[in-house]
């Protein structure tokens, strides 16, 4: 059965999916270890589909000081760097983030278009 879900329900479980893993990085249990990781190819099959959340997705890694995600998220975005910096959508990141966008785009760049 398909069930409908408000965008503000999908934000709130997305939040959830990218907090848990900052929860669990620091204890030492391994059934953790292995739903940090689930968490966190949960959120790259995420960007995979929807490339439009990835604004939002790496707003929420950096509140919650998930770098190696922010970085992933930063590939993922890189390929539409030029478009996005000319649009509105950058306006709710903080220079840090679109810096470390930018740099993506230009090693995206240097591998002639191709993502790692």
């Amino acid at each position: 059965m398909y069930m409908m879900i408000t965008t503000r329900e999908f934000e709130q479980n997305l939040h959830t999916t990218i907090h848990r893993p900052s929860r669990c990085q620091f204890v030492g249990i391994p059934w953790l270890k292995d739903l940090h990781d689930k968490c966190f190819r949960l959120i790259v099959s995420i960007l995979d589909s929807y490339q439009y959340l990835s604004i939002k997705i790496i707003q929420m890694a950096a509140n919650l000081n998930q770098w190696k995600l922010v970085e992933v998220t930063a590939e993922y975005l890189a390929p539409m760097y030029h478009h996005l910096r000319n649009s509105s959508e950058f306006d709710a990141l903080d220079e840090h983030l679109i810096e470390i966008i930018r740099a993506a785009s230009v090693q995206f760049s240097q591998r002639n278009g191709h993502l790692l």
